[in-house]
This record gives structure tokens, sequence and C-alpha cells, in this order.
């Protein structure tokens, strides 16, 4: 379940990207899980919603959610068939602009989404205010993610995950 179902605007934001959202390629990402136990489909939910509350109001809001929904639209099992784990970080993108591609068409600006949401690990730069917005969202819903399942007993980690967080964001600005 996403974080954010509670949210007033979810429902809207759901109801807005449905068609991409129930396509058979996209439902796939309920099988795959990344972050500990969070689905791939919910972690895409997670950061795309994040960039339709900073994105709703823009003229290239619907090629910005085809880019966040889809950035990690790669449909196989990274843990069992990747030989290195830091490999695939810098491999990924590509492989989900190349299944987003077989499914929906896509603007310049979607494509550098996707291609760039690893930035500053990827080479490939974020070109636009949606890319940024993307490449942000994406570090805070995954580190939000891991925070919220981690156990009481590994609560003394939740500090060293929350000066990371705070790390990387101010990195990104």
């Amino acid at each position: 379940m996403s974080l954010f179902h509670a949210h007033p605007l979810f429902q809207t934001f759901l109801e807005e990207n449905d068609a991409i959202i129930r396509t058979d390629t996209f439902q796939e990402l309920h099988k795959y899980h990344q972050h500990l136990h969070t689905s791939r489909f919910d972690h895409s939910l997670n950061v795309a919603f994040l960039v339709f509350l900073k994105t709703r109001n823009t003229p290239m809001y619907k090629d910005a959610m085809i880019g966040a929904l889809c950035h990690d639209l790669f449909i196989y099992n990274h843990y069992e068939t990747c030989e290195s784990k830091w490999k695939h970080l810098f491999e990924h993108p590509k492989a989900a602009l190349n299944t987003t591609k077989t499914v929906f068409e896509l603007s310049p600006m979607s494509e550098n989404m996707i291609l760039s949401h690893m930035w500053p690990l990827s080479t490939i730069r974020p070109r636009s205010k949606s890319a940024w917005w993307l490449v942000t969202m994406d570090k805070i819903a995954s580190l939000y993610e891991i925070y919220t399942q981690l156990t009481a007993r590994s609560y003394q980690f939740k500090p060293l995950l929350i000066i990371f967080g705070v790390s990387l964001l101010i990195h990104q600005l």
C-alpha cells in the first residue's frame, strides 16, 4: 500500500493516471520488491505521487507522470538476476526506459526523467524541473520506505538514516 493513500489528493492522482497504472506491464511491478519489503509498484506510486504534488499544475504534467511512474519499470528481480547490486543501480534506468517504450509513447522529457532518476550515480543529468523533482522525490520516498519498515530492534539506525537522507537532500539542492 502506498505511503500516501490517506492524502486528500491521492485518489485524484490515481484517477488521473489510471491509464498508466492499469496497464498489465505496470501491474507486474506488484511481483517485485525493493527497499526492504516495499513492492516496486508501491514505490513507483509513492515517488510519482510526490512528483504529482509538484507538477500537477504545469503544462508538462502528463509527461512528468509517465516519467515518474515508469522510472523503475523493469520487469525482473534484480536481487536474483544481477551479478552486482551496485552495477544494477547504474543500469536499471536503461532497462526501465526500454520497458516503458514498449508500452507508452514518450516525450524527450519523460525519457530524460527515467534515464536520469539515479543522478548523481548516473552520468545522465536531469534536464527539466520535473526530472529534478523525480531525482529528489525518488531519494525521499526510498528513505522513507526503509525508515517506516525498521523494527524497534533496529531503532538505533533510524537517526543514521535521517542524517543520510538530509545529506542526500542537501546535495540535490
